[in-house]
């Protein structure tokens, strides 16, 4: 049973309302199967990185900067790990995403190149969207073509 306790604060004169719960409630379907979903993506996530990723977080194929669109291609994949760490994901969602983003920076810096032409083009700041991931490769980028 749920019990409402209003107070006003005194400097903004808002009212809010406080819910003190006193005795359990069963959760809702919708719930259940919210977190079931994100287990699902959780082993999903787990089963792709260990095919995917090796124990220093490289990825498995050939590295090569200015493919596609650039490096951030063969690390685009885990970007929404961490969302779904904050939704309630386990920590090993979160320890794996780390371990390919630190891997992905040691992997294509080592593979950088000066003498590929592409890649000029292609790392400037405009091809990555606003992310962590993407203002570290931009910065990355940045030092490549100065």
């Amino acid at each position: 049973m749920a019990k409402g306790v209003h107070e006003a604060s005194q400097v903004t004169g808002v009212r809010r309302t406080q819910l003190r719960i006193e005795s359990p409630v069963a959760p809702p379907n919708w719930a259940l199967l919210e977190r079931e979903l994100i287990r699902a993506n959780e082993r999903a996530c787990e089963e792709f990185f260990h095919y995917y990723f090796d124990e220093r977080g490289y990825i498995r194929a050939t590295t090569r900067w200015g493919g596609d669109d650039g490096a951030d291609d063969a690390i685009e994949n885990l970007a929404d790990w961490p969302v779904l760490h904050a939704l309630g994901g386990s920590d090993k969602l979160l320890a794996m995403s780390e371990l390919a983003w630190e891997g992905h920076v040691k992997q294509y810096t080592e593979a950088k190149t000066r003498t590929f032409p592409l890649h000029a083009m292609v790392c400037t700041i405009r091809n990555f969207r606003p992310s962590s991931i993407g203002s570290i490769l931009a910065s990355q980028c940045r030092s490549l073509i100065s």
